[in-house]
C-alpha cells in the first residue's frame, strides 16, 4: 500500500467531482462504516477489481488517512488479496486497486478502459502495465507461498515433534526431581552415619571429608546440568515449534491445497496463475518451433493476437480435458519452472504434490523424448517426464490428452465460425491472420481473399463500422459473403439503433439465415430482437462482429 498523497492544482472552492462513481456497485465508499465487510463481501462475489474511491474533489489538496490504508491492506493481507494504488487522473484523488485475480482480464480491461476513456488516456497500455505488475507479484511471492505450503504438509510431524519434546521435557523434570530426592537421602544417610562415630571428630566435617559423599556430589551436579540443559534446548524447541504452527494454521494451511481448489477460485491461486501463464509460454514456444522459429514476420499486433488466442483456447480446453488432468497440468508446469530457477527445493515440490516419502531426482537430460508433445520445448521436457515419473502420475497422460484436444481445436474452422468463449471480440481480419498464424498448412484461398482484401482497409474509415460485400472471398458465388466489423480493429460501442437500421438495410432478410454476433450462433430473427431489446432499454450494443452467410 501507499500512502502517498497526491495534489491536484492549488487550494479552492470544493467542487465535487461529476465524475463519481459511487452508483457502480462495485465502488466502495472510503467512509463507510463497514468497508471492511463490503471490501470483503464484493472479492468473495467474484468481483476481479474493486475500486475504492476517496473523495476527490478539484483544487483541493487530497490526503489518504493512513489510518484507513493500513486498515485496507491488513483486511487484504488477512484474506488473501493485496492492495495497489494508483493515480486517478480526474479530479485529483487516488483510488486503491484490489485485484483478486490476473486471470479476469477482460473485467479489468472493462474498469480500466472506462476510466481512461474520459480521460482521454491509453486503456491498454495501462491494463498491460497492471497485468505485468500483477505477474511480477506473483512471481516474487511464489517462492515464499510454497515454502509456507510446504511447511504446512510438515505441520502433523510438527506437532508430533512438539508431543516428543514435551515429553522429553516432563521425563527431564522428573529426573531432576529424582535427583533432588536422591541428594536428600544420601546426605540424610550420611549425617545419621557421621553422628553415629566414636572418634570424637565433629559430624559436619566427618561430613565433608567423606570421598563417597562427594563423588556423589560430583556426579549429581553434573547430571543435574546435563538435564537443566535438555529441559531448557526442550522448552526451547517447543516454544519454536508452538509458533510454527501457529503461523501455518493462519497462513499455509489455506495454501496447501491450491491446485484442488474449486473452478471458481482457482484463479485466485498465485500457483495456479503462474502454471497457466508457464504452459502459455509452453504453447507459444512450441507453435514457434513448428513454424521454424517464426522470424521478424510476426508482428507485434500478431504476437498479441496469438497470446489472447491461447489463452482463450487454454481456457476452453480446461473444461473439456477435465478439471482434474488440466490442475495436473498447471502444477505440473508451474514446479517445472520454479524447480529450474531453484525456487522450490525437490523435496518441497514432493511434499507439495503429496509425496512425503519421496524426493525429486536431480536434473538430467537423458530423458527419453519419444512421448514428448509437439508444443512442448526441449528444455521444458526432462523436468515433466521426471515429475510425471516421480510424483505426478497421469501427468503424460495428461499432456498427450492435451495435445489430442489441442489439434483438434487448431483443426475446426475459426474463420467465420462460432468462436470459443474469450475469441468473440477478436476482428475478422485478426482471426484470419491467427489462423494462418497456427494453421498455415489449411490456411485456405477464401481467409487468404479476406486477408489481402481487408489488409487494405486496417486505417479507420470515417464511419464507426464497415459493411463489405466480399463476392470475389466467396467460393460460391451465388452466396456472396457479407461482414460487419468495427473499422478500427478494437472493440467499440455501437448505437443499437443505427445497427438495427444498417443491417436491415443491407441485408433485407427475406428468409432465414445464419448470424454470428459476438461469436453466439442465432437466427436473423432473434438477433433483431436483441438489438431492438437492447435499443428499447436505453443501452448500447457491444458489437465487435457480425458475420451473416446469405
Amino acid at each position: 500500500s501507499s500512502r502517498d498523497s497526491f495534489e491536484s492544482g492549488d487550494d479552492g472552492d470544493d467542487v465535487e467531482d461529476e465524475a463519481s462513481a459511487d452508483e457502480d456497485p462495485r465502488v466502495l465508499s472510503a467512509d463507510d462504516p463497514n468497508l471492511e465487510a463490503s471490501l470483503l463481501d464484493a472479492a468473495q462475489c467474484g468481483a476481479a477489481v474493486l475500486l475504492v474511491n476517496f473523495e476527490r474533489r478539484r483544487r483541493r489538496r487530497v490526503r489518504a488517512s493512513p489510518a484507513l490504508l493500513d486498515l485496507l491492506d491488513g483486511c487484504c493481507r488477512r484474506h488473501g488479496r493485496r492492495l495497489r494504488s494508483r493515480r486517478n487522473c480526474r479530479g485529483g484523488g487516488f483510488q486503491l486497486v484490489v485485484c483478486t485475480s490476473a486471470a479476469f482480464l477482460e473485467e479489468s480491461a472493462t474498469l480500466a478502459g472506462a476510466a481512461d476513456a474520459e480521460d482521454g488516456g491509453d486503456a491498454d497500455c495501462e491494463l498491460a502495465q497492471f497485468h505485468h505488475a500483477d505477474l511480477g507479484w506473483t512471481e516474487r511471492q511464489l517462492s515464499d507461498a510454497l515454502s509456507a505450503a510446504a511447511a504446512d504438509a510438515e505441520a502433523p510431524e510438527l506437532r508430533g515433534q512438539l508431543s516428543t519434546l514435551r515429553a522429553d521435557g516432563a521425563k527431564a523434570e522428573a529426573r531432576l526431581a529424582d535427583l533432588a530426592s536422591q541428594a536428600a537421602s544420601r546426605i540424610v544417610e550420611a549425617s545419621a552415619g557421621a553422628a553415629s562415630t566414636d572418634d570424637g571428630a565433629a559430624p559436619r566435617a566427618r561430613l565433608i571429608n567423606d570421598d563417597r559423599l562427594g563423588e556423589f556430589f560430583d556426579w549429581l551436579n553434573l547430571e543435574t546440568e546435563r538435564c537443566e540443559k535438555q529441559l531448557g534446548e526442550t522448552l526451547q524447541l517447543a516454544s519454536g515449534l508452538s509458533n510454527r504452527l501457529d503461523e501455518f494454521s493462519t497462513f499455509g494451511a489455506a495454501l496447501l491445497p491450491l491446485w484442488k481448489a474449486a473452478k471458481s477460485t482457482r484463479w485466485l491461486s498465485p500457483l495456479y496463475s503462474f502454471g497457466f501463464s508457464q504452459l502459455m509460454d509452453c504453447v507459444r514456444e512450441g507453435l514457434r518451433q513448428r513454424q521454424g522459429g517464426g522470424g521478424s514476420q510476426q508482428s507485434a499486433r500478431v504476437k498479441d493476437l496469438t497470446d489472447s488466442c491461447i489463452r482463450a483456447t487454454l481456457t476452453e480446453l480446461s473444461s473439456r480435458l477435465g478439471e482434474a488432468h488440466f490442475d495436473a497440468l498447471m502444477l505440473a508446469f508451474a514446479l517445472e519452472r520454479l524447480l529450474a530457477r531453484g525456487q522450490v527445493r525437490p523435496e518441497q515440490a514432493a511434499l507439495l504434490l503429496g509425496r512425503r516419502d519421496a524426493e525429486l531426482p536431480a536434473a538430467c537430460d537423458d530423458e527419453p523424448s519419444s512421448d514428448r508433445p509437439a508444443w512442448v520445448p526441449e528444455r521444458s521436457w526432462p523436468s515433466l517426464s521426471r515429475l510425471s515419473r516421480q510424483s505426478c502420475p497421469g501427468l503424460l497422460d495428461s499432456l498427450r490428452r492435451f495435445e489430442k484436444l489441442w489439434l483438434e481445436y487448431l483443426g475446426r474452422p475459426v474463420v467465420l465460425a462460432a468462436s470459443p468463449p474469450g475469441l468473440n471480440r477478436l476482428s475478422v481480419v485478426e482471426k484470419c491472420l491467427l489462423w494462418k498464424l497456427l494453421k498455415p498448412e489449411a490456411f485456405s484461398s477464401v481467409a487468404q481473399a479476406l486477408v489481402n482484401h481487408e489488409l487494405g482497409a486496417l486505417q479507420p474509415a470515417r464511419q464507426p463500422y464497415s459493411i463489405r460485400r466480399l463476392h470475389d472471398a466467396s467460393p460460391d458465388p451465388r452466396q456472396p459473403l457479407l461482414l460487419i466489423r468495427p473499422a478500427s480493429h478494437r472493440p467499440m460501442f455501437l448505437s443499437p439503433e443505427s445497427a438495427v437500421n444498417q443491417l436491415r438495410a443491407e441485408l433485407r432478410p427475406r428468409r432465414l439465415c445464419t448470424v454470428y454476433v459476438g461469436g453466439l450462433q442465432r437466427d436473423w430473427q432473434a438477433a433483431v430482437e436483441g438489438f431492438n431489446d437492447c435499443a428499447e432499454n436505453g443501452g448500447w450494443l457491444h458489437l465487435d462482429l457480425v458475420a451473416a452467410e446469405l
